[in-house]
């Protein structure tokens, strides 16, 4: 069975603030964030079952 992650609206307002956060603390750093997190979004995916 494929299961896909859902991210609610509120999540996705932190992520979001979280991602401008780190941008104004160093330049670039808000997109590694990003990046991080949609590694771990595929992960989580891919490994679904294990959890």
């Amino acid at each position: 069975m494929a299961y896909k992650l859902e991210i609610q609206d509120t999540a996705k307002s932190d992520i979001l603030e979280a991602i401008d956060y780190y941008e104004f603390k160093q330049s670039g750093l808000g997109k590694r964030f990003l990046n991080a997190f949609r590694s771990c979004v595929v992960c989580f995916n891919q490994s679904f079952e294990r959890f």
